[in-house]
């Protein structure tokens, strides 16, 4: 996974990429798109001038891990629930799907996850365990990922539950809460 910190280093510096914009001369949804990591690649030129003005060198902007890991899908079997009257914590399990491709070799892992699922003034609150039990190398995965790319795993975990729940009105916020889990762990 390659992941681009130019946030991580602007928010240590009290910087915006507005005013880092300005300072290089590179258009600011360029920047955006590098420091939200959605950008499809760097141009050399645009790489010299942040590395130059922040006074970094390029492996501080770029970090790469060799292993990548995204989530596939979530099923959740929601449907038994009325949304209109819930308001307390109604467990729901489901199951998560993820790819992991190290040394150039694809593996899919399938886990439990158990939801509670609670509303909070229009907000459909939802703390996730995800349990990791028999799949060491999901496990050894996750704990090897570097705090960005962990990071960046649970935000991809997070978007995939809440497209799972495509049926709820549009008018619910979602704020979805994640715990990593072993059975002989979770209480």
């Amino acid at each position: 996974m390659i992941r681009c910190n130019l946030s991580v280093i602007l928010a240590k510096r009290k910087m915006s990429l507005t005013n880092l914009s300005k300072k290089i001369n590179i258009s600011r949804t360029a920047l955006s798109q590098l420091s939200n990591n959605t950008t499809k690649g760097i141009q050399y030129d645009t790489l010299n001038r942040i590395c130059t003005y922040l006074n970094i060198d390029p492996g501080e902007l770029i970090a790469f891990h060799p292993v990548e890991i995204k989530c596939l899908r979530c099923s959740i079997n929601y449907n038994a629930l009325d949304f209109d009257k819930l308001y307390r914590n109604d467990q729901v399990d489901g199951h998560l799907e993820f790819e992991i491709v190290k040394n150039g070799i694809m593996s899919i892992c399938k886990t439990d996850i158990i939801c509670y699922i609670s509303f909070i003034d229009d907000v459909l609150s939802i703390k996730s365990a995800i349990f990791l039990d028999n799949l060491e190398e999901l496990k050894s995965t996750i704990s090897d990922l570097p705090d960005v790319f962990f990071y960046d795993l649970e935000q991809d975990v997070k978007s995939t539950i809440e497209k799972s729940f495509d049926g709820i009105p549009s008018k619910y916020e979602f704020d979805i809460d994640l715990e990593w889990v072993e059975n002989d762990k979770y209480s």
